[in-house]
């Protein structure tokens, strides 16, 4: 089908604005002048690349030697506006010259969501990691990690605990880059430093024995624990940690056991108590399974209540750390819309000097508190850091910058139209939030302090969703939309569409039909059986990122697994299902085709910092606007 008129136009606009651009930039003359043009001229989606090489313009990256290169990487991706993003973060960091620069570059063109590995480069550079003996080796975990940003938090631990010199280096890289879940890693090492139990002849054992341990969630909660209690220092420090985490750890960590450690109040262990658990320890030392029991029993008696009712295999009540959930596409959407309420409301105060006049009557503000708790002061390295210079996040929905977001939060809990309650319980409601922001992983699932005195604070995008969260009672402007059980159950089948429909989309016509007319089959009913093995892991990616906290075994959860195996019996909606004719007539090649003929009008997309987006609402790049055209569809495994 051929495009519209109006369509072509807008095409047209966007391809010339992009070529000039270029040529602004010195990039239409020379020997990769007609190849430059021709990526653009030819390009699938003409507005992500015209919003990319705004970005790179912005940011000075289509300028001097590295115009070409950075050109280059913006326009072989996927996502070309992500990847400007994290050039221009890269560039920030000082990590686009030198040596090292293409090297660093070429790591993030790599990536299909490159922001992730740009903040990452970013905190190795920041703790020197990116230069010196391993460099390299530091540069290469976080080039594959799929976790790199935890990774590289992982190796700055690794690093100020001494443990990334000397003959254990490597293998201490290796546990980290192997690692599943390396922001564990930082937490425990953010507790057994201080403690003292990482220096001297057994940090490499303590190190290891943490590091391999299967239960690591459960690792963080009992060491915390024991920490507050006073039992990872002085002489019984390494028996209490060895009978913890290596000897006892089948009873004392299991799955079934593991979550108890984050809900005893926080001064409720003591050494009289310890010795308690470890004696029941002791007497199940040769069938380490009954002991689960009557650990659980004994709990139960000294705090009643601890075990809780719960729905097995799933986290319930204060098994939800609301402090902790701040990362979901729910939570996420609903956080955009607040800003950008926000924004409509008062934008025009914070305009100008306004963001940095606001931002300072803040600090002032918060700064003068006499308050000496641990709550004030954490939220006063919180303010501080999220208004430093060298601070910067934001988000894609809105486009409104955590820095903004405080001045317009600030401004609002003042207005007294708009603002339910007082304005004293309002602010105390701020100054909790950036508390939370501060110590997030230094929190248990009740959302008690662990005590350590490093900070172990909330990645960027769960800042900016926390700083509303704490609004949503407080201003009508503010709401926020929370994950539960029930949203999973009803987001499932959906889930299960949006991926079959996506994969279907993707296939050449050739391979898509025959799998069309198996799942339309007689007997079949229109379940994505005949396909479930191609898109299972897309599904389970997706729910397991927006409701993974309910579920306290990861995806290992049997509600979880139980739930993901009847995947295949999912029958597709009779919206997709009529959907299904329309994917079967031959398609022009034309550009414009996908969108005219309603190919992308359903979509799956995983937002680059983890959020999994409904229909209508994936991740997109800063808007050109333009008719009859749409972002590519993707599904993130």
């Amino acid at each position: 089908m051929p495009l519209s008129d109006n369509s072509r136009r807008d095409i047209d606009t966007l391809v010339a604005r992009a070529l000039e651009l270029l040529n602004r930039a010195g990039l239409l003359t020379g020997e990769s002048s007609q190849a430059n043009r021709a990526i653009v001229v030819e390009h699938q989606y003409p507005p992500s690349i015209v919003n990319a090489l705004e970005a790179l313009n912005r940011a000075g990256l289509l300028t001097g030697e590295g115009a070409q290169a950075n050109f280059n990487a913006v326009a072989g991706h996927q996502y070309p506006s992500f990847v400007a993003e994290a050039l221009d973060a890269l560039n920030r960091a000082g990590l686009l010259t030198g040596e090292d620069a293409q090297a660093n570059r070429d790591i993030v063109a790599r990536r299909q969501y490159p922001s992730s590995v740009a903040r990452a480069l970013g905190v190795l550079n920041h703790a020197g990691l990116l230069t010196g003996e391993g460099a390299q080796a530091n540069r290469d975990i976080v080039a594959i990690h799929r976790d790199p940003y935890d990774a590289a938090n992982a190796l700055t631990a690794l690093n100020h605990t001494g443990l990334l010199t000397g003959e254990g280096a490597q293998a201490n890289r290796d546990a980290v880059a192997g690692h599943q879940a390396p922001a564990f890693v930082s937490i425990t090492l953010a507790i057994l430093n201080p403690a003292g139990l990482l220096t001297g002849e057994g940090a490499q054992a303590n190190f290891n024995a943490v590091a391999g341990n299967q239960y690591q969630a459960s690792v963080v909660g009992a060491l915390a624990a024991l920490n507050r209690a006073g039992l990872l220092t002085g002489e019984g420090a390494q028996a209490n940690f060895n009978a913890v985490v290596i000897t006892y750890s089948d009873i004392l960590l299991h799955r079934d056991t593991g979550h108890l450690w984050a809900r005893m109040p926080h001064a409720w262990l003591t050494r009289a108590r310890f010795d308690a658990i470890i004696a029941i320890c002791h007497q199940h030392t040769e069938n380490v399974a009954a002991g689960r029991a009557p650990f659980i029993a004994h709990l139960n008696r000294e705090i009643p209540g601890i075990n809780g009712e719960e729905i097995p295999g799933t986290a319930q009540g204060p098994r939800i750390n609301e402090s902790q959930s701040t990362h979901t596409a729910s939570i996420h959407q609903s956080a955009s819309e607040s800003a950008t309420r926000l924004m409509g409301i008062y934008g025009a105060q914070i305009s100008g000097a306004g963001l940095d006049r606001t931002l300072a009557e803040l600090s002032s503000w918060l700064t003068a508190q006499p308050d000496s708790s641990e709550k004030i002061m954490a939220a006063k390295r919180c303010l501080q850091r999220l208004t430093a210079p060298d601070y910067s996040f934001t988000d894609r929905a809105s486009h409104v910058s955590t820095k903004q977001l405080l001045a317009l939060f600030w401004i609002a809990i003042h207005d007294e139209e708009r603002r339910s309650g007082s304005l004293d319980g309002a602010i105390s409601q701020l100054v909790e939030g950036l508390y939370e922001i501060q110590r997030e992983y230094n929190l248990s699932e009740r959302g008690v302090d662990n005590g350590v005195i490093g900070d172990l604070p909330a990645c960027t995008a769960g800042t900016f969703n926390k700083i509303l969260e704490k609004g949503a009672n407080i201003h009508s402007g503010i709401a926020m939309v929370f994950i539960s059980l029930v949203g999973f159950r009803l987001k499932f089948p959906c889930a299960v569409n949006e991926a079959a429909m996506a994969y279907l989309r993707g296939l050449p016509i050739a391979e898509r039909v025959p799998l069309i007319e198996a799942i339309k089959a007689e007997g079949n009913e229109n379940s994505v059986g005949p396909i479930w093995e191609a898109i299972q892991a897309t599904v389970t990616a997706n729910l397991f990122g927006e409701f993974g906290s309910l579920f306290q075994n990861g995806r290992t959860t049997p509600a979880f697994v139980d739930a993901i195996a009847t995947g295949e019996y999912v029958r597709l909606n009779t919206d997709n299902v009529s959907a299904l004719d329309q994917l079967i007539p031959k398609l022009s090649t034309d550009a414009g085709t996908v969108a005219a003929t309603g190919e992308a009008a359903m979509q799956t997309t995983a937002h680059p910092d983890g959020f999994f987006t409904s229909p209508g609402t994936a991740p997109r790049e800063k808007s050109v606007a333009m008719t009859g055209t749409t972002a590519p569809s993707i599904s993130k495994a």
